[in-house]
């Protein structure tokens, strides 16, 4: 319990020390409060449990606003190196047209393009 001199308080908190002092002497009362201050700390550890757990949302929700731009970086270099492919096979195949425009055998043809024989001969 908490010693209190009335003469150290300021006079607009006197009224209020008398009534705490006095609701201290009364064990119900006494009891009453006890539960109370459980009950607000109770509530505080919620509040601050909600706050981490929100503060940690966010984080993860960051997280995944950088995985995601990340990710569509990524779908920006495989479409661009899927137009390169395209059009290296479109050389390959208008390489492999004009040998074979020349009478080159399938087998050079093939040697070198890295076409299949069924490719060229399809072209």
């Amino acid at each position: 319990m908490l010693n209190v001199n009335e003469n150290d308080i300021p006079e607009k908190y006197s009224e209020i020390i008398r009534r705490l002092i006095k609701a201290n002497s009364e064990p119900e009362v006494r009891r009453k409060m006890d539960l109370e201050d459980d009950l607000i700390d109770e509530i505080r550890n919620k509040d601050l449990a909600i706050k981490r757990r929100d503060e940690k949302l966010e984080l993860q929700e960051v997280k995944m606003a950088e995985k995601d731009k990340a990710i569509t970086e990524k779908d920006k270099v495989i479409t661009e190196k899927d137009k390169i492919l395209i059009k290296q096979q479109k050389s390959i195949e208008e390489t492999a047209k004009f040998l074979k425009s020349l009478n080159v055998s399938i087998e050079i043809i093939i040697e070198k393009t890295g076409l299949t024989r069924s490719e060229i001969k399809n072209i």
